[in-house]
């Protein structure tokens, strides 16, 4: 798609401009591949959903087929288990354990890994083809990334330990109101409401403050790498105008030099 609409803007940028009055071939060269160009695009996408679609379904096939082995393994190996494993052991927990290992290798093995496999292949295949056409515009795109890292790098660790936080204060809240409703009647025997009340409290407002944090913390990544990638495209715009804008002046030199008027003053500057 990179490609092709590439080809558009030089298609643009080949076209004569004034002074220069552009010809029915270049009018014609214009359209051509313009219309190229549309059709090219719609059979693109028409390939892209194609091949997205069996794309998908040959990862949750190859995830089903994962899942299958897994579960006839853990199946021979409960088999074979002495009844003494199972005295020790809830039943219960061991199926939601299984459930939960079975719906982690179908979720790894499946359309993660497809599109995992997928953007890296997009991406090596985009970068070989931007240093190809144009390696100093690639190299001002890339150099978005250590930036981008750091700011992520940054927040993660910051919003790591505010979220670490949450859940301890959670974990409280947890016992707390567990306490509390196991210890009801004895509360309500003798009015002892307002202690519990009130820790119920400042438990919320840990948490409410906790929950600020972390919104901020998000806010401000989202906004700085907004930032950054917003800033980085203007500046590929602006080179990608600039060599462009020399590619027309060649052109206009290059048709004033050559062209009907331009062979009309060498003339008469010759005579």
């Amino acid at each position: 798609m990179t490609v092709i609409i590439g080809q558009v803007f030089r298609a643009f940028s080949l076209f004569p401009l004034p002074p220069i009055t552009p010809t029915d071939d270049d009018k014609h060269a214009l359209l051509s591949s313009v219309g190229m160009s549309a059709v090219q695009l719609v059979g693109l996408a028409a390939a892209s959903v194609a091949f997205s679609s069996l794309t998908s379904f040959l990862w949750v096939s190859v995830a089903e087929h994962n899942t299958k082995s897994l579960r006839l393994a853990i199946y021979s190996s409960l088999i074979r288990r002495p009844m003494a494993f199972y005295d020790s052991r809830d039943p219960g927990s061991l199926l939601a354990s299984f459930t939960n290992d079975a719906d982690a290798v179908r979720l790894a093995t499946g359309l993660a890994s497809g599109l995992l496999i997928q953007h890296l292949t997009t991406t090596i295949v985009a970068l070989v083809l931007a240093f190809t056409q144009s390696p100093l515009l690639t190299l001002l795109t890339l150099s978005a990334i250590p930036l981008l890292t750091i700011v992520q790098a940054a927040s993660q660790i910051s919003s790591g330990r505010f979220i670490s936080e949450e859940r301890n204060i959670l974990s409280d809240l947890t016992a707390h109101i567990t306490s509390t409703l196991s210890l009801l009647p004895t509360i309500r025997l003798f009015s002892l409401h307002s202690t519990p009340l009130n820790t119920l409290t400042h438990i919320h407002q840990a948490l409410t403050r906790t929950d600020k944090r972390i919104n901020t913390t998000f806010a401000l990544s989202s906004s700085l790498t907004e930032l950054l990638i917003m800033g980085h495209v203007r500046s590929s715009l602006l080179m990608a105008v600039a060599q462009l804008a020399r590619l027309q002046r060649g052109r206009v030199a290059l048709g004033g030099l050559h062209g009907k008027e331009g062979l009309l003053a060498a003339q008469g500057r010759a005579e």
